[in-house]
Protein backbone atom coordinates (compact mmCIF):
# COMPACT_ATOMS: atom_id res chain seq x y z
CA UNK A 1 0.00 0.00 0.00
CA UNK A 2 2.64 2.44 0.43
CA UNK A 3 3.36 1.99 -2.97
CA UNK A 4 0.05 3.81 -4.08
CA UNK A 5 0.90 6.82 -1.53
CA UNK A 6 3.31 8.42 -4.66
CA UNK A 7 0.27 7.15 -7.01
CA UNK A 8 -2.54 9.33 -4.90
CA UNK A 9 -0.10 12.66 -4.80
CA UNK A 10 0.12 12.88 -8.29
CA UNK A 11 -3.57 12.16 -8.95
CA UNK A 12 -4.36 14.87 -6.43
CA UNK A 13 -2.10 17.42 -8.54
CA UNK A 14 -3.98 15.95 -11.85
CA UNK A 15 -7.78 15.90 -10.30
CA UNK A 16 -7.48 19.20 -8.46
CA UNK A 17 -4.62 21.10 -9.28
CA UNK A 18 -4.76 20.36 -13.24
CA UNK A 19 -8.11 21.73 -13.98
CA UNK A 20 -7.74 24.94 -11.46
CA UNK A 21 -4.10 25.60 -13.44
CA UNK A 22 -6.03 25.76 -16.96
CA UNK A 23 -8.90 27.38 -15.78
CA UNK A 24 -7.15 30.78 -14.55
CA UNK A 25 -4.26 30.45 -16.91
CA UNK A 26 -5.50 33.65 -18.42
CA UNK A 27 -6.46 35.57 -15.50
CA UNK A 28 -2.89 35.06 -14.13
CA UNK A 29 0.66 35.95 -15.11
CA UNK A 30 3.11 33.91 -15.35
CA UNK A 31 3.71 30.86 -13.05
CA UNK A 32 0.73 32.16 -10.63
CA UNK A 33 -1.65 29.74 -12.20
CA UNK A 34 0.66 26.70 -11.61
CA UNK A 35 0.89 27.87 -8.24
CA UNK A 36 -2.34 28.27 -7.71
CA UNK A 37 -2.93 24.52 -9.28
CA UNK A 38 -0.64 23.36 -6.21
CA UNK A 39 -2.74 25.57 -3.72
CA UNK A 40 -5.75 23.54 -4.86
CA UNK A 41 -4.37 20.65 -4.91
CA UNK A 42 -3.76 20.12 -1.30
CA UNK A 43 -6.51 17.53 0.58
CA UNK A 44 -6.23 16.39 3.95
CA UNK A 45 -9.73 17.27 5.82
CA UNK A 46 -11.86 16.04 3.25
CA UNK A 47 -9.42 12.78 2.57
CA UNK A 48 -9.44 12.11 5.74
CA UNK A 49 -13.71 11.73 6.53
CA UNK A 50 -13.41 9.95 2.91
CA UNK A 51 -11.38 7.16 3.34
CA UNK A 52 -12.79 6.59 6.99
CA UNK A 53 -15.98 5.94 6.06
CA UNK A 54 -14.28 3.78 2.93
CA UNK A 55 -12.63 1.97 5.53
CA UNK A 56 -16.26 1.93 7.80
CA UNK A 57 -17.85 0.98 4.89
CA UNK A 58 -15.63 -1.87 3.64
CA UNK A 59 -14.85 -0.20 0.48
CA UNK A 60 -11.73 0.28 1.06
CA UNK A 61 -8.74 -1.57 3.46
CA UNK A 62 -7.40 0.85 5.80
CA UNK A 63 -3.79 0.51 4.04
CA UNK A 64 -5.35 2.28 1.06
CA UNK A 65 -6.65 4.56 3.42
CA UNK A 66 -3.33 5.52 5.10
CA UNK A 67 -1.67 5.43 1.71
CA UNK A 68 -4.64 7.97 1.14
CA UNK A 69 -3.98 9.88 4.26
CA UNK A 70 -0.44 10.32 3.64
CA UNK A 71 -0.30 11.38 0.31
CA UNK A 72 -3.05 13.94 1.79
CA UNK A 73 -0.59 14.77 4.56
CA UNK A 74 2.36 15.03 1.94
CA UNK A 75 0.30 17.01 -0.11
CA UNK A 76 -0.53 19.79 2.61
CA UNK A 77 2.86 20.08 3.67
CA UNK A 78 4.36 20.03 0.49
CA UNK A 79 2.36 21.67 -2.67
CA UNK A 80 2.25 25.06 -0.63
CA UNK A 81 5.71 25.77 -0.29
CA UNK A 82 6.20 24.99 -3.52
CA UNK A 83 3.56 26.99 -4.87
CA UNK A 84 5.08 29.54 -2.50
CA UNK A 85 8.21 29.15 -4.15
CA UNK A 86 6.85 29.77 -7.66
CA UNK A 87 5.46 33.17 -6.79
CA UNK A 88 8.73 34.30 -4.80
CA UNK A 89 10.75 33.24 -7.89
CA UNK A 90 8.69 36.04 -10.21
CA UNK A 91 10.65 39.15 -11.78
CA UNK A 92 9.93 41.83 -9.93
CA UNK A 93 7.89 43.66 -13.33
CA UNK A 94 5.37 40.76 -12.39
CA UNK A 95 5.27 41.71 -8.78
CA UNK A 96 2.81 43.75 -6.87
CA UNK A 97 2.73 47.20 -6.43
CA UNK A 98 4.42 46.42 -2.74
CA UNK A 99 6.62 44.04 -3.95
CA UNK A 100 4.22 41.32 -2.43
CA UNK A 101 4.81 38.33 -4.64
CA UNK A 102 0.73 37.13 -4.95
CA UNK A 103 -0.78 40.10 -6.27
CA UNK A 104 -0.78 41.45 -9.89
CA UNK A 105 0.73 45.41 -10.29
CA UNK A 106 -2.34 46.40 -12.14
CA UNK A 107 -5.03 44.82 -9.69
CA UNK A 108 -5.39 44.70 -5.63
CA UNK A 109 -5.95 40.96 -5.69
CA UNK A 110 -6.42 38.50 -8.58
CA UNK A 111 -9.95 39.05 -8.74
CA UNK A 112 -10.10 42.38 -8.93
CA UNK A 113 -11.30 43.94 -6.09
Amino acid sequence: ALILLPVFLVLFLVIRGLPTSLLHRKELPGRDPLALGLFAATALPLVVVISSIGVDEGAITPATAASLVGAGMISVLLFPMLGLRLLSARPAAEQGAAGEPGLPAEKEDFLGY
